[in-house]
């Protein structure tokens, strides 16, 4: 039980120092559009990722 009460005295002290939460959260992503190719890819900031073929010669939102 020692190292409980040593704990949650650092936990009251490291609770001085926070900041409270933002109340919206902010975006940790990008939105675009992309074309699918016949080849059923696409370009992501230069990086390829393949997509289902059903979406070929689509375009792509998100």
């Amino acid at each position: 039980m020692r190292y409980n009460r040593n704990n949650q005295d650092l936990v009251k002290e490291e609770r001085l120092h926070l900041k409270p939460l933002l109340l919206r959260r902010s975006a940790d992503y990008d939105e675009l559009t992309v074309n699918i190719s016949r080849s059923s890819t696409i370009n992501v900031k230069h990086v390829v990722y393949s997509v289902p073929s059903r979406l070929q010669v689509k375009q792509l939102w998100g």
